[in-house]
């Protein structure tokens, strides 16, 4: 959202290329307004809705793949690569941590991650154990709030480069156990960061065992599908009601949603539990400020599982994954999840 205010001078940049080649009276430029919190958010169906041909989508990665987009427009990415004082870092890195304790994983949002593999094999030829650790389909180092891979048992240390905690959140609460540090390019700070994982952990089993209950008793289940860009997935809407239908007596409502607004869900009174297919981050980060439980895929999918394995939430080990766009989910509650190719998919156990 940041870069929202660059859209005229882009729109002027753009008009007056093409005032070059004498075409200027053909085209018309409209900047989008709405908000686009991530990759997941390019809007083909308002695209198509004001007969836009094309589609530029700026300073993010190709999340969604353009073959599940609308073939009725065009799909233009510009990757943002922000460069930065790579001598500042290393030799922050270089003070701070020493190559024989810390096993570092280095990562960023994508704009840093080029420079960060910049960083890696400089840090490497020094004598470092760097790992740039991926979760298919997204690039080597990069993380996304909802998205991040577990760590190798060997990694002791994170190093994250960008200049906010959302990102690096995510990797904090898929490894609770790694000390995470953050280095601001902006600032050229290096803090050491924190994340009160218990407690979350704790809020969020508690949500889920309240849904376990609400399936046994057979309430009432709402399931809001978000309409903003393509954050919402349909797939996994369905695949979600179908599960609950098959396996509880529970009823449900559907919702279709632009943002998921706590006053928006709180008129709907009859609703025991909520479930969201938008943003994971909604239910881990503001599930708590909800009446009414709001649990999003993983979690649902958690407490199917619990619900036939007939035991208490509280009894499975403290791990929370971050794997919404991973190829390798631990459960099919996410967009990209292969069954096939993963050995430790637990899915069968939803069937």
């Amino acid at each position: 959202e940041g870069l929202i205010r660059f859209g005229p001078i882009i729109v002027d940049i753009i008009l007056a290329y093409f005032k070059q080649e004498g075409d200027d009276d053909e085209i018309s430029i409209v900047t989008m307004g709405d908000l686009t919190y991530g990759a997941c958010c390019v809007d083909d169906y308002l695209a198509m809705s004001m007969g836009c041909d094309l589609i530029v989508h700026y300073a993010h990665s190709c999340l969604v793949p353009i073959n599940q987009l609308s073939d009725k427009v065009k799909y233009l990415y510009v990757f943002l690569d922000i460069k930065f004082d790579l001598e500042h870092v290393i030799k922050c890195i270089k003070h701070n941590f020493n190559p024989e304790v810390h096993k570092i994983a280095l990562a960023s949002t994508i704009q840093f991650v080029a420079s960060v593999h910049q960083v890696s094999r400089i840090l490497k030829q020094d004598g470092y154990e760097i790992t740039m650790p991926q979760s298919r389909p997204l690039s080597s180092a990069e993380v996304l709030g909802c998205t991040a891979p577990k760590l190798s048992d060997d990694v002791n240390t994170i190093i994250f480069i960008c200049d906010g905690r959302f990102h690096l959140e995510a990797l904090m609460i898929a490894n609770p156990n790694v000390s995470a540090f953050r280095y601001d390019p902006y600032g050229k700070r290096l803090t050491r960061e924190s994340y009160g994982f218990n407690d979350m952990f704790n809020q969020r089993m508690d949500a889920i065992n309240k849904a376990v209950k609400v399936m046994k008793e057979g309430g009432t289940f709402g399931f809001v599908l978000g309409t903003l860009g393509r954050q919402g997935n349909e797939a996994v809407y369905d695949k979600m009601i179908e599960r609950l239908r098959k396996h509880t007596k529970c009823k449900c409502l559907k919702v279709l949603m632009p943002e998921v607004i706590h006053d928006t869900l709180k008129a709907f009174d009859s609703i025991d539990i909520w479930v969201q297919i938008a943003c994971p981050r909604l239910s881990i980060d503001w599930g708590a400020a909800f009446e009414t439980p709001l649990l999003n895929p993983y979690e649902f999918a958690k407490s199917i599982k619990i619900l036939l394995c007939n035991k208490d939430a509280t009894e499975t080990s403290q791990n929370y994954p971050m794997d919404f766009y991973a190829k390798f989910s631990q459960y099919d509650h996410t967009p990209n999840h292969v069954c096939n190719n993963n050995p430790q998919c637990d899915c069968l156990s939803l069937s």
